[in-house]
């Protein structure tokens, strides 16, 4: 019987966590939409690859990730440089390693902490469906149990 609850409470607490993600995307979407500014990075010299290797029982490799980090520069409008450490998503990597500009948005108030590739913007819609998906789930295994 304990049990059971314990698998509902989760349920609900990874449904309100999801709804929860939705909104806090919803409204980082509408704070860069109505502060946000525009830089263009200055093209990087190096970055760092890191692997990781996932494996199971010690010696069966089942998956391998890459990530791909950078110090970047951006030039605010009013001449201030700040430098930011960020992981490169592949299309960003590949823009660099083509010599392409890469955009970057920040809200003025933080630029150190508040940026963004240009494209990559909070996701609200995809953690809402995910949300009513564990709803759904946890509605049909509550009847269930």
């Amino acid at each position: 019987m304990l049990r059971t609850w314990v698998l509902r409470g989760c349920g609900v607490a990874m449904t309100l966590i999801m709804f929860v993600a939705s909104w806090n995307g919803y409204v980082d979407n509408n704070t860069y939409a109505a502060e946000g500014k525009v830089a263009t990075l200055s093209p990087i010299s190096e970055y760092t690859e890191t692997t990781t290797t996932k494996k199971k029982l010690g010696i069966i490799k089942v998956s391998e990730t890459k990530t791909r980090s950078a110090l970047m520069t951006f030039e605010t409008p009013d001449g201030s440089s700040y430098t930011i450490n960020r992981n490169l998503p592949d299309d960003v990597f590949d823009r660099f390693s083509a010599g392409k500009p890469v955009d970057i948005e920040y809200l003025p108030e933080h630029p150190m902490t508040t940026t963004r590739f240009v494209g990559h913007a909070a996701m609200p819609v995809e953690s809402a469906l995910f949300g009513l998906v564990v709803t759904a789930a946890t509605w049909f295994f509550w009847r269930k149990m």
